[in-house]
């Protein structure tokens, strides 16, 4: 399965990132449907091989060349669905 996520929801993990540390963001399916994860991301196919396709999109909804990999630790409730 291939995830969507945007450079805004990454936003202040950029060290999580680096250092393959688990944080939680959202992400979209090939539906659209929006699911909270806690989750490793990287840039790099070489450091995350075993991680699933994460295609980055710009505030425009561009997608950027190359895919990222995510590796999905744990689905999170939606934030909404705690009020």
């Amino acid at each position: 399965m291939e995830w969507e996520t945007s450079f805004e929801a990454i936003q202040g993990h950029e060290s999580d990132i680096e250092r393959l540390q688990p944080f939680d963001l959202e992400i979209f399916d090939e539906n659209y449907e929006h699911v909270y994860v806690r989750a490793i991301v990287s840039k790099s196919p070489e450091k995350l091989p075993e991680g699933k396709l994460l295609w980055m999109q710009d505030y425009k909804g561009k997608r950027e060349s190359d895919p990222w990999r995510i590796d999905i630790l744990e689905r999170l409730a939606a934030p909404y669905d705690h009020v």
